[in-house]
């Protein structure tokens, strides 16, 4: 239906939303009750259908449904000849949960339970009444408005993939609904109940918790299987997820229906959501405004308001709840009012209550005890405070982690002088404290654990045991570390660590023992340094070792064996010579050539597990897992043949990213290399022992060693909640810093950072001043702070993680974007030097002002570059590499950027890593086709399709690939070549899992098109070409134009109205180019907006519109080229746009402007050596003479211009040099009638073939 269309006389259709094979959805306006309605048709699923009305009668029993969390439905009936129904539904003006998360990202805890419980009702009713909706997920939870900023959530789409069954039994029926959310016996036997329907829940909370989904596939059976057999990834302990919510979860996430909830009820009461009131609609706050209920400690949920709150706790004190059962109130003050902030806060003190901070943005009003005063109150804090200090889950009785203190005024006083004494305290490399300190906290510890016991046998504590135990904390004890098989000691140095790994490594490769020494520590910490250093240090002290360097990264955590693989892959080394061959044929040579006992056979199980390429069957059998056992023997055979005489040691960075299935299987591997001079190091964050305990670090062949830089209370989360509340000035920093023998702490500018986001003022000898992070070119610490570091150039002596520091904020003083990456050195540890080059780099050349000095910039980064390759270790030179290149495309230095891109992609070629190396060799190709280096885009491309052959690339990635290389050909005219690309390209989009309506199909889909066209054109098939761009932009426009489809749109446009300018269709043309313009927007790319304003100019001309106008779009255009000019050094569209604009100014009698712009063309000619360009410059020049009267001029220049089209073989300008000829012999002849000679003078451009 069109818009417009009034459906059964009553329903006037505003627009179509979605459309499927079965289905049609369109936003309707009922011109009878005059309101929004949602209008969906659903057709029956064949003609043939057994029960002719069973569509009706699901109808029917949806409309039944009461629950004021479903979507209403307004009426409903059969479509003319029976062939469907309809459903006319309440409007959602709100969207949907998906369109919500694709804003936030992911929901809060409490959001998430106020969404369930409303879920949950909903399906309740349903289940009750034998429904089973088939089809939960976020985009089937409508958000409907009750206030500015509130919502409710109904369940929708009931109509369309409903079963009724009768209650408390099953039925089979077709497998439908969504992939992602389809239980695992769904896509086993089509079996459906009520516990389907949890299990989608179950998907649904976890994808808003997490914003991420438990299972993802690129393919049908991908994820069929994963559903099926991969075990569900656990939350980050980061998300602080509740037990009971995270549990509950999981519980429903089970493979087997008689794992999961028995129902609605059960699950919504495990999971702790709140209850609804009689029915009335609970709303959830958006941004959790002041003065609504969102967090509560106890299961039970009542809805309340501030005000209510405070009138509850004034009643008398025998009466008060016991202190597990606070009530809490949060709200979120984003931008709000400081006065009316700080009224809010009197009024909590006031009534008893304390505010706590849990955020930079976030507090909590806490009522634990009657009475006006605030010392009960205050020990309520206290006691939960220690209870998550020390780990009691029983006497949390407020969900807070240990940097999430209480800000009352009284406690504020007690922790500033404690944050103080941290921050003086954080020198690593030696003890924070003395040995009696040490003693003092242990005979605290004892006195604090008898205290929190007693919270779960008593109302309150006895008040002096929280006094005495509070006292304690300050001075407990986080900062000592395990290390190495000797239990808890003080803090070791980089020299210690550095030798007891290099020990460690000698013991297990001399006396062929393998292990594993697992590095653990705080990000930024230093361990991707200190293991280069250990590596460094090896070819020194330990000769002869081979090292093997890979990686975790986040994306691996979700997929199965992906570091297992990427280790393979390093170690098998597979020559490129060998991509075009079977992977098993390739395997079976290198494991030959190594004398891999069993070579057929370890093949054999390697290629299970490393065949990247997707199965197209979508009805066989799923792929079996491998035998892990077997895996293990195989990979440790290629392992045994792999190991030098001297040994092996292969380092694993960032474990804590890694898939429990490889890590597992690691382990295992390295069981069972008893005999082998093989060695491993693990390096990664403190949640990686959580991740992979099964493995048991610390035991065995694990040996643990944990970093320990700072102290344990002084963390990143603690600058983030607790430091900014405290801390009012910088002072304790820059004296701090000021110290001869101390560095900065090593969240020092993270501190600043946020300092800045949250607009701290810090107080400093040369007066108050404001940190602004959002122009980096700009003062980011103070002057103080700065001829501190200035000063300790030349004598830096104290530990290198303190100076890196110190340096780090230092370079982001004098560069101007992310160039302290270059701030790391090499092993030596020659500081002074490396930041001396560092300095000058900067210093001596800064960033250019205005219109940029190349050459400055090259010789800039020549001193960067030798100050990179001297001073940073491989691994830091790739990172810094990409960073360069992002900085120079962020600058328009389109060549500088691919020059820096292509050093990157090569790094990262050698290092193994195929998926980074992937993205750089794409990025490299994107920035040469931008160049107009085609050679260097080819190689860049070449060399993505050698690493998609050896690492699974999804369908839309294969895609975007083939649309690239199909373009470089078209640019090349090796068309059939091209066309060959842009057919598989479109094989591949259309086998993906995206669906038209997606964004990215429709973009990609439009592209092809577009290309093809191109393609077409060049071989004279007009008709083809115009046929599917005008396809390709009705794609486009079926939804809101992203910016890339606005390019695009603008690109089609323009070609578009080149062919109906071509065939004379003037008027059509113009409104195309039109169009295109707008739709590209005025902060459209430079180069697409200039392209379609010389189009509009030349339109304009043929359709004789005013000449200001005209040469208003000449001009613009020319200065969008000038602008790409100085940008890029591009200069061949600039002189083709001004050569243009004159030939229109000759046209339209502009003689002497025309022949200043001719100049000016002449010299840009002149300067690129473009001898095409130098041709149609004197075809102009001769037009010019001829319009002046002068034809021997007109003969000099045609006669120069002939000899330039024969030389070089431009054809298509020599008919209008001939006409240009003719008419200067005629006008000699006729130079004495004047009336003769206007009759042969040059036509103006309006009667010219608008082809030339």
């Amino acid at each position: 239906m069109k818009q417009g269309h009034h459906f059964l006389g009553t329903f006037e259709v505003k627009r179509l939303l979605q459309r499927s094979a079965r289905s049609e959805v369109y936003h309707a306006w009922d011109t009878t009750l005059r309101r929004d309605v949602c209008l969906k048709i659903l057709h029956r699923r064949s003609s043939t259908h057994a029960e002719p009305d069973s569509l009706y009668d699901e109808a029917r029993y949806v409309s039944d449904l009461r629950s004021p969390y479903t979507v209403r439905v307004y009426t409903s009936g059969a479509l003319p000849r029976r062939n469907g129904i309809y459903f006319v539904m309440e409007w959602a003006e709100g969207g949907s949960v998906r369109d919500w998360l694709a804003h936030q990202g992911r929901l809060t805890v409490s959001q998430w339970l106020l969404l369930a419980a409303q879920v949950g009702h909903s399906l309740a009713e349903a289940h009750a009444k034998g429904l089973v909706h088939r089809d939960i997920k976020p985009a089937n939870l409508l958000l409907f408005l009750v206030a500015e900023q509130e919502r409710i959530v109904k369940v929708a789409d009931f109509g369309i993939s409903t079963t009724v069954v009768k209650p408390g039994s099953a039925t089979r029926a077709a497998v439908m609904g969504t992939p992602e959310y389809l239980a695992p016996e769904v896509w086993e036997s089509g079996v459906i109940d009520p516990r389907a329907d949890i299990y989608a829940l179950g998907v649904t909370g976890y994808y808003c918790l997490t914003g991420q989904l438990p299972f993802r596939g690129d393919s049908f059976t991908t994820l069929r299987d994963a559903h099926r057999f991969e075990p569900v990834p656990p939350f980050a302990p980061q998300l602080q997820i509740p037990p009971a919510v995270s549990k509950t979860i999981l519980r429903c996430l089970a493979k087997s229906p008689d794992d999961r909830p028995d129902n609605i009820a059960v699950l919504l009461s495990e999971m702790g959501t709140p209850a609804l009131l009689g029915g009335t609609p609970y709303r959830i706050k958006l941004n959790e405004e002041i003065g609504q209920i969102t967090v509560i400690s106890t299961p039970t949920v009542t809805e309340h308001t501030l005000d209510d709150l405070i009138d509850t706790s004034a009643t008398p004190n025998d009466t008060a709840p016991p202190l597990r059962e606070l009530r809490v109130v949060s709200g979120t003050w984003v931008q709000g009012d400081a006065t009316e902030l700080a009224a809010w806060e009197e009024r909590v003190t006031n009534a008893g209550g304390l505010v706590v901070f849990r955020g930079a943005d976030e507090r909590l009003a806490v009522f634990g005890h009657t009475g006006q005063g605030a010392e009960a109150p205050l020990r309520a804090a206290r006691l939960a405070a220690l209870g998550a200090r020390f780990g009691k889950a029983a006497a949390h009785t407020i969900k807070v982690s240990a940097h999430e203190l209480v800000a009352h005024d009284r406690i504020r006083s007690l922790l500033e002088p404690t944050l103080r004494k941290l921050v003086t305290r954080a020198q690593p490399g030696e003890p924070v404290v003395s040995r009696k300190t040490f003693e003092r906290i242990d005979r605290s510890v004892g006195p604090v654990t008898e205290l929190l016991s007693q919270t779960t046998t008593t109302r309150t504590p006895p008040t002096e045991s929280i006094d005495e135990g509070w006292v304690a904390v300050p001075e407990q004890k986080p900062w000592s570390i395990p290390t190495v098989e000797t239990g808890s000691v003080d803090l070791v140095g980089r020299a210690a660590e550095l030798q007891e790994i290099l020990h460690r490594i000698g013991q297990g490769t001399r006396r062929k023992q393998p292990g594993v020494v697992w590095v653990i520590g705080e990000a930024g910490i230093g361990k991707t340094r200190l293991c280069h250093d250990v590596r460094a240090a090896t070819a020194v002290q330990l000769r002869g070792i081979q090292w093997i360097t890979t990686a975790a990264f986040p994306e691996d955590s979700a997929l199965p064996f992906a570091v297992l693989r990427r280790f393979l892959w390093t170690l098998l080394d597979l020559p490129e010579e060998t991509f075009g061959k079977p992977l098993q044929e390739r395997l079976e040579a290198r494991l030959s050539a190594a004398n891999v006992v069993g070579y057929r056979a370890v093949s054999r199980d390697l290629c299970q597990l490393l065949d990247p390429e997707p199965r197209a069957d979508t009805t066989a059998t799923p792929p079996r897992r491998p035998d892990p056992a077997q895996l293990a023997a195989s990979i440790a055979d290629l392992v045994k043949a792999s190991v030098l005489s001297a040994g092996l040691v292969t380092l694993l960075e960032d474990i804590h990213w890694a898939d429990r299935d490889s890590m597992t299987l690691l382990a295992t591997v390295i069981e069972s290399l008893e005999g082998t001079a093989a060695f491993w190091i693990w390096s990664g964050r403190p949640q990686s022992l959580e991740h992979h305990r099964e493995i048991n670090p610390g035991q065995g062949r694990h040996h643990l060693l944990q970093l320990g830089a700072l102290t344990g209370f002084l963390t990143e989360q603690l600058c983030r909640n607790l430091v900014m509340s405290v801390v009012g000035d910088i002072e304790p920093l820059v004296t701090y810093l000021s110290k001869k023998t101390d560095g900065v702490p090593l969240y020092a500018e993270e501190l600043l950072r946020l300092c800045a986001q949250r607009g701290v003022v810090f107080k400093t000898e040369d007066g108050p001043w404001m940190v602004d992070v959002t122009k980096l070119d700009e003062d980011l610490v103070p002057p103080s702070l700065e001829s501190v570091l200035l000063q300790r150039i030349e004598h830096l002596d104290a530990p290198d993680r303190q100076v890196a520091q110190a340096c780090a904020i230092l370079g982001r003083r004098i560069s101007g974007a992310s160039l302290d990456l270059l701030l790391k050195w090499d092993p030596t540890h020659n500081v002074p030097a490396a930041l001396e080059r560092l300095v000058k780099a900067f210093v001596l050349v800064p960033e250019p002002t205005g219109a940029p000095d190349l050459s400055t910039y090259r010789f800039s980064h020549a001193l960067l570059a030798d100050a990179a390759y001297q001073t940073v270790l491989e691994s830091d030179r790739l990172v810094w590499h990409q960073r360069a290149a992002e900085w120079f495309e962020s600058r328009a230095q389109t060549r500088l950027s691919l020059e820096w891109m292509a050093i990157a992609a090569e790094h990262w070629d050698r290092c193994g890593n195929l998926e980074r190396a992937f993205e750089a060799h794409d990025k490299a190709a994107d920035l040469a086709q931008t160049a107009f280096a085609i050679p260097a885009a080819r190689v860049h491309l070449q060399r993505c399709h050698a690493i998609g052959e050896r690492w699974p690339l999804s369908p839309l990635a294969r895609t975007t690939l083939l649309v690239k290389t199909g373009r470089l050909f078209a640019h090349e005219q090796k068309y059939k070549e091209a066309l060959e690309y842009y057919q598989q390209a479109e094989e591949w989009l259309t086998a993906g899992t995206q669906t038209p309506e997606s964004a990215a199909y429709r973009h990609h889909w439009a592209t092809i098109q577009y290309v093809r066209a191109l393609v077409v054109t060049s071989q004279g098939h007009h008709n083809d070409a115009q046929a599917w761009c005008e396809q390709a932009l009705v794609m486009l426009k079926r939804h809101e134009l992203q910016p890339n489809d606005r390019i695009l749109a603008a690109r089609i446009g323009n070609w578009l109205g080149w062919t109906l300018r071509r065939r004379g269709e003037f008027a059509a043309a113009e409104t195309i180019v039109q169009t295109a313009l707008q739709d590209l927007g005025f902060a459209g790319p430079d180069r697409e907006r200039s392209t379609l304003l010389s189009a509009l100019a030349s339109l304009y001309a043929d359709l004789n519109r005013p000449t200001e106008l005209v040469r208003q779009c000449h001009e613009q255009a020319i200065t969008l080229k000038r602008t790409l000019y100085e940008r890029d050094g591009d200069a061949k569209p600039l002189g083709a746009a001004i050569v243009n604009y004159a030939s229109y100014l000759i046209s339209a009698n502009y003689l002497p402007e025309a022949r200043l712009w001719l100049d000016q063309a002449t010299k840009i000619a002149n300067d690129i050596e473009d001898q095409e360009m130098r041709a149609v410059i004197l075809v102009n020049l001769a037009e010019l003479s001829l319009s002046e009267h002068q034809p021997d001029d007109a003969l000099r220049h045609l006669d120069r211009a002939q000899k330039l089209a024969q030389q070089r073989g431009f054809l298509w300008m020599m008919n209008e040099i001939d006409r240009l000829t003719h008419i200067s012999h005629k006008l000699e002849v006729t130079n004495a009638d004047p009336q003769a000679r206007e009759n042969v003078g040059p036509k103006t451009r309006a009667d010219q073939d608008p082809t030339s």
